[in-house]
């Protein structure tokens, strides 16, 4: 199974965050719930964004990146609002992530590639089939 970082949104570790993080755990994943607001929570997106800045997002991103280091292979990270772009800053410094580009090829990893092509076409065949 993956080791997952699960990023939280403006608003801090809400219960919905542990929610997720229990529902990817009784699946048989390990979960770190990375908190980047040292246990608040907000209510106010006004206030959450005060907080944030007060910090400041190069520090937030860093530790976000950092925060993922010790996490065992293979690791998955996600997000929620805010926290998918952390997920994704973390997931990107010095990893190489344009693996489906042919021309990196220091970069390039065919077999991912071919993966995530193809799940990325199934999603899209199922979103043009569905109703909504």
């Amino acid at each position: 199974m993956a080791s997952i970082a699960l990023f939280h949104s403006a608003l801090g570790v809400r219960p919905g965050v542990l929610a997720a993080a229990d529902l990817l755990r009784s699946h048989g994943h390990e979960v770190a719930v990375i908190d980047q607001d040292d246990g608040r929570v907000f209510d106010e997106y006004e206030e959450a964004g005060a907080f944030a800045a007060a910090i400041g997002y190069p520090t937030l991103m860093e530790s976000a990146a950092a925060a993922v280091n010790n996490l065992a292979a293979p690791v998955v990270v996600a997000g929620f609002s805010n926290g998918g772009g952390m997920s994704e800053y973390a997931a990107a410094p010095g990893r190489g992530y344009l693996f489906t580009d042919q021309s990196m090829v220091a970069e390039y990893q065919p077999d991912a590639a071919e993966l995530l092509w193809g799940r990325v076409l199934s999603f899209l065949d199922s979103v043009a089939q569905s109703p909504w």
